[in-house]
């Protein structure tokens, strides 16, 4: 069967014909059918399944999809289940999910003959975009405008597009988080899972921001015909999908968020699927809950330790979700769960800048957070052990002179302190990675 765009808001109708972002008649969110759960092509990763994808002769592709699906056995007994696998999408390209909908829409675009891409889109979806775009010989600008997102922000850079949102020129197709190219590519993450598992799992968690991958996932799902419950996760201070899940809301509407989020990826205070993640959360019998930025922090430091994948704190939260609906009984410990890992930690410094310190916002200053105190004092120059010691105590910090040399040893082994012996004496002082820590926490 031919490809259709359908619009589950009006109902308005189709055939393919090219990339197109929203509905037409109403201005809302597209989807392609039919979405063929089988696959039908060679080989491993999203192109396997071109009977869910818009026909294109030649695919841009950079060899996303095909990512691991792990047994997570010792996160798993943290959290409290037997059963949880982390469907990897960290190995993509970018660092990102998002790969997987960039080859399907670049290629698709590029097939139309457009030659330039613009999006205002953020984050991991314009980077992987530019990615994509450099890999075809297209253009793209992208509107950073508010970013503070650096890691991905010199991922555009270095993937040559125009950041003033302008330098695409006339005729450039405007991507949107959202655009029904981009789900497709993403539901072929689920597709994966079923051939890996050769069934549904019980449970699917995932991220919530625009509320894309959710619905993606779920149309995967709903057209294999076996259906597990979903779990969408956001980050309290941006929530809107959750509050309209709890309020019994079948739309989450513009909302304003409560503050900036460590999960920025996340921070969409009118996300254009919200209400199909609703509808997907609910149709499935699963969820969407909110968690805090401490949890997710916290988690993000677990999930590296136990399992030597490190998230960023967007995927993190998905982490903090899932321990929490374990805790509550919502997920049951024997329960099979299938946890996405949306994207890669290195992209995002100043979370992974918290994590070492051990200071999440709201948190209590434990062991690391003694550490970043002590990087704090050096920043202020050269200090011997036994003065920063006194100071410490001073503070009401009462360590032994010997764990304060210990956390100095520590730090010295991280390569965020340096040491020299001035006068018989050792002396302490930062290194140009302290430096940048300090700065990336925005401590003075």
């Amino acid at each position: 069967m031919a490809p259709r765009y359908e619009c589950r808001s009006c109902g308005w109708s189709a055939p393919y014909g090219g990339p197109l972002g929203r509905c037409p008649r109403c201005g809302g969110p597209l989807d392609l059918v039919p979405l063929v759960p089988s696959p039908s092509g060679g080989g491993r990763g999203v192109w396997r399944y071109p009977g869910s994808l818009p026909p294109v002769g030649r695919p841009v592709t950079l060899g996303e999809g095909g990512t691991p699906l792990l047994r997570a056995e010792r996160i798993g007994e943290r959290i409290g289940l037997d059963r949880l696998l982390i469907k990897d999408e960290t190995r993509n390209p970018t660092g990102s999910f998002v790969d997987r909908g960039s080859t399907v829409l670049v290629s698709a675009a590029r097939e139309a003959g457009y030659g330039s891409l613009r999006t205002s889109a953020k984050g991991n979806v314009a980077a992987s975009l530019a990615a994509y775009a450099a890999a075809a010989g297209m253009g793209i600008s992208a509107d950073v405008s508010g970013w503070s997102d650096y890691g991905k922000l010199y991922q555009l850079i270095l993937f040559g597009a125009d950041l003033t949102g302008e330098g695409a020129g006339g005729g450039a197709y405007e991507v949107r988080a959202d655009d029904p190219l981009m789900s497709l590519g993403y539901s072929t993450a689920y597709l994966e899972v079923l051939e890996d598992l050769g069934r549904a799992p019980d449970w699917v968690v995932v991220p919530v921001g625009t509320g894309t991958l959710l619905w993606s996932l779920y149309r995967a799902a709903e057209a294999a015909g076996d259906v597990p419950r979903f779990l969408g996760v956001q980050a309290r201070p941006c929530d809107p999908v959750a509050r309209a899940f709890r309020e019994g809301r079948d739309s989450p509407g513009p909302a304003g968020c409560g503050g900036a989020t460590v999960a920025w990826d996340l921070a969409e205070p009118d996300p254009p699927r919200g209400a199909q993640a609703l509808l997907a959360a609910r149709e499935s019998g699963g969820a969407v809950i909110s968690v805090g930025e401490g949890e997710a922090i916290r988690w993000m430091a677990g999930l590296a330790e136990a399992e030597g994948i490190l998230v960023e704190a967007a995927s993190a939260v998905a982490v903090a979700g899932l321990a929490e609906a374990a805790a509550d009984g919502t997920v049951g410990r024997g329960e099979e769960v299938v946890l996405v890992a949306t994207g890669t930690g290195l992209k995002d410094p100043r979370a992974v800048s918290r994590v070492v310190a051990g200071l999440p916002r709201g948190g209590r200053a434990g062991r690391r957070g003694t550490k970043l105190r002590l990087l704090g004092m050096l920043a202020a120059g050269p200090r011997h052990p036994y003065g920063l010691w006194k100071s410490l105590r001073t503070e009401g910090i009462g360590l032994t002179k010997p764990a304060v040399y210990r956390h100095l040893r520590e730090l010295e082994e991280l390569g965020l302190v340096r040491s020299r012996v001035e006068g018989g004496r050792r002396l302490y002082s930062l290194t140009w990675r302290g430096e940048l820590l300090l700065s990336d926490l925005g401590v003075q």
